[in-house]
């Protein structure tokens, strides 16, 4: 028995006030570079890629999410789903190559996931725009949107 060990583990923060962001993406090149930002902004990075992050989610305090939205295995609307159904104050940065529609779709399916802070991002993504994303998905926090549209979602139309 080691009571060193019992006594210094502390309780995790609760969710949406974690020091790590999961990083989700098919290509490991891609995972990596986007890694170097997140420990650029000063938080953990777990990159994944894609089947995992539920687990992820119980096993590290997370407060944001950076995936990809096009994967062979999972898309980024079902880890979005996955990350809503954790914790819905979670920030989640939805990333594609395959160009504006594509995001466009993921970020109008986000709303009625009930995701409270959902941005977009085209590939190739720069350095500073994750860095940027980490830093306001951290100040951010679990603060609740008052009915205010999730940044990077495009306006509604219609009835």
């Amino acid at each position: 028995m080691q009571l060193a060990d019992k006594h210094s583990a502390e309780p995790p923060p609760p969710p949406g006030k974690g020091t790590h962001v999961l990083v989700v993406d098919d290509n490991v090149e891609i995972r990596d570079l986007i890694a170097i930002a997140v420990r650029r902004a000063g938080a953990e990075a777990v990159t994944l890629a894609s089947t995992e992050v539920a687990a992820a989610l119980r096993q590290y305090p997370v407060f944001a999410v950076i995936t990809d939205v096009m994967m062979p295995d999972r898309d980024g609307l079902e880890v979005l789903d996955d990350v809503v159904s954790f914790d819905p104050s979670i920030s989640v940065l939805l990333i594609s190559g395959y160009g504006p529609f594509y995001l466009g779709i993921a970020a109008r399916l986000a709303g009625p996931l009930n995701a409270r802070h959902v941005e977009t991002q085209m590939k190739p993504v720069r350095l500073r725009d994750i860095i940027a994303f980490v830093e306001r998905a951290r100040a951010r926090g679990d603060e609740p949107v008052a009915g205010a549209p999730a940044a990077g979602l495009p306006p509604r139309t219609g009835a």
